[in-house]
């Protein structure tokens, strides 16, 4: 929990403006911090998709099937 609150506070006591690139096309080379979210989401949904997969994809391999072979005899 204080590892959650140090991440939380640091950039946010830091100006989190500050700590993000700014664009050709920001105005007054400044950038929102919806903005800032959107793009940071963006920049991570195909990790999403990914390891939403890979977990499903993983789970199914590891869920034990009745053998058909053993339930005849």
């Amino acid at each position: 929990m204080i590892a959650v609150f140090y991440q939380t506070h640091l950039p946010l006591r830091a100006g989190i403006g500050n700590l993000a690139q700014k664009s050709s096309f920001a105005v007054e080379g400044r950038l929102g911090v919806p903005y800032l979210l959107a793009s940071h989401y963006f920049e991570h949904f195909l990790d999403t998709i990914y390891f939403t997969l890979l977990c499903l994809i993983l789970y199914d391999l590891s869920v034990q099937r009745p053998n058909p072979a053993k339930m005849k005899a």
